[in-house]
C-alpha cells in the first residue's frame, strides 16, 4: 500500500505545470500573481501614414494579484494607462477615465478571461503542434480569418477577426510571440514587482462609487 501511494504521487506530480518541464496540456496560462512583462510591436509592411502615429509600439504590464496596470506607448510618443481593478476596467478618455463593466460590455470580457488580452481568442482547437525556434520549444496556435456574424436585427453577435497566430513556451504556457494579420509582437518577462499596485485615488474613488450604486442593497437618500 505504501509503495502504491508513492507511485501515485510521482505520477500525479508529472502533470503539474513545470514539474516535468512541460505543462499538462497545450494552453495559455495566466501570469504569476506578482509579475511584469514588456510587449514590443512591429509590422511586416509599412503602416498607412494616416494611422501610423496612433499605432502601438510597446506596452508594459504589471500584475499584482488581482490588480493590473497596462501602460501603452504609441508611435507619436504619447502613452496611456489602463487599470484592471475590482472586477472593472478603467480606461483613459481624453483628460478623464471611463469604466468598463464586463457584466454589461462584452468587449471587456477578454480582459478577465486571460492576463494576455490580445490572445483571448486561443482555444484548444486552435493548437497546431510543437515547433522549435532557436533552442526554444513552443506550442503553436493559429486561427483563420473570421468574418463578423450578425443577428437578423443587425446586432453583431461575433466580431470579425484577422488571421492570428501565437507561440507559447512549452515549459510555462506563457506567450513568446504572436501575430494578427501583418502585426507582430513579442513578449519579454521582467523582474516581478516587489510591492502591491495601488491605483491613484481618482480611479479607486470612481470604482468605489460605481460599485456602491451597483449594490442591490444600496438605497439612495
Amino acid at each position: 500500500m505504501k509503495i502504491s501511494s508513492v507511485v501515485f504521487l510521482l505520477s500525479f506530480s508529472f502533470w503539474l505545470p513545470g514539474a516535468s518541464g512541460q505543462t499538462a496540456t497545450p494552453s495559455l496560462r495566466r501570469a504569476p500573481e506578482m509579475s511584469a512583462w514588456q510587449v514590443t510591436y512591429s509590422s511586416k509592411v509599412e503602416v498607412d501614414p494616416a494611422h501610423a502615429s496612433s499605432a502601438k509600439t510597446s506596452a508594459r504590464i504589471i500584475k499584482t494579484n488581482d490588480i493590473m496596470l497596462i501602460e501603452e506607448w504609441l508611435a507619436d510618443g504619447s502613452a496611456t494607462k489602463t487599470w484592471k481593478y475590482q472586477g472593472l476596467i478603467v480606461v483613459p478618455i481624453q483628460d478623464s477615465y471611463a469604466l468598463k463593466d464586463p457584466s454589461f460590455e462584452p468587449d471587456a470580457g477578454p480582459m478577465f478571461k486571460t492576463d494576455f488580452f490580445e490572445l483571448a481568442w486561443i482555444q484548444s482547437k486552435d493548437f497546431k503542434g510543437e515547433v522549435v525556434k532557436g533552442k526554444q520549444k513552443l506550442w503553436h496556435f493559429s486561427q483563420a480569418e473570421r468574418p463578423g456574424s450578425y443577428a437578423l436585427d443587425g446586432t453583431q453577435i461575433e466580431a470579425a477577426r484577422a488571421e492570428s497566430e501565437a507561440w507559447l513556451d512549452i515549459e510555462t504556457g506563457l506567450p513568446v510571440m504572436a501575430r494578427e494579420s501583418i502585426r507582430y509582437w513579442t513578449y519579454e518577462f521582467l523582474a516581478p514587482p516587489d510591492a502591491q499596485l495601488v491605483p491613484p485615488s481618482v480611479i479607486s474613488d470612481m470604482v468605489k462609487l460605481y460599485l456602491k450604486y451597483q449594490d442591490p442593497t444600496f438605497l439612495p437618500r
